[in-house]
């Protein structure tokens, strides 16, 4: 199964909310795809399609819905770019800022 991996490494007590955008091919506009909570300490696999390529960030807590449509506040951390097979260990805190390594 292809699948993206995440592992929060943070010492941030409060759950950190990853979004996985999926870049458009017909557009310059990526799309969040799903958003991950994850507590510190946690592991998540999502399953994906291969060959995809994604960006993944960590967001604020800010998030909210109009329409249907998701807005994001902040982004808490440069998004990086994900393909199937690898994972994204998540490390920092919110007062002194996230990190994303991505292995695999």
């Amino acid at each position: 199964m292809d699948e993206l991996n995440f592992i929060n490494n943070s010492s941030d007590q409060n759950n950190s909310s990853i979004v996985i955008f999926q870049p458009s091919v017909q557009s310059l506009v990526e799309t969040a795809w799903l958003v991950v909570s994850l507590n510190a300490g946690a592991v998540k696999s999502v399953p994906v399609t291969a060959d995809t390529q994604f960006h993944v960030a960590i967001i604020n807590p800010e998030i909210t819905v109009n329409g249907g449509v998701m807005k994001i506040g902040a982004l808490s951390a440069p998004a990086v770019s994900m393909v199937s097979g690898q994972t994204a260990y998540i490390t920092g805190e919110s007062d002194s800022g996230y990190e994303i390594n991505v292995e695999g």
